[in-house]
């Protein structure tokens, strides 16, 4: 039992918001520290309110688009935007560019 547990826990597919939240909260905490700012400046208590703000975003995001009959955005929106975080060309500027109330 334990076994086909194990297999069905390693077939899943990998969260790719959550990959996404996990570069965010490190990006954003980059660019506070150049700034000399602290996770409560941007209104969080640190950086893992920050990264539990981005899944609530990924949790409601996948909730509008099932009910709009669309499943499959909010994916699409966090590989494309972990693909503009771990850019080479990243910049600050790129991260507040994100529109986070936007709805895929």
């Amino acid at each position: 039992m334990i076994l086909l547990l194990t297999i069905f826990l390693g077939c899943q597919e990998a969260d790719p918001c959550a990959a996404m939240c996990s570069i965010a909260t490190r990006r954003l905490g980059g660019c506070m520290e150049g700034d000399g700012l602290i996770w409560e400046d941007a209104g969080y208590d640190g950086p893992r309110d920050f990264f539990h703000s981005c899944e609530t975003w990924a949790w409601v995001s996948r909730k509008l688009e099932t009910d709009a009959g669309t499943p499959g955005a909010t994916n699409k929106t966090c590989e494309d935007w972990e693909s503009l975080l771990e850019d080479e060309h990243f910049a600050c500027e790129d991260f507040f560019a994100l529109d986070w109330n936007s709805t895929p």
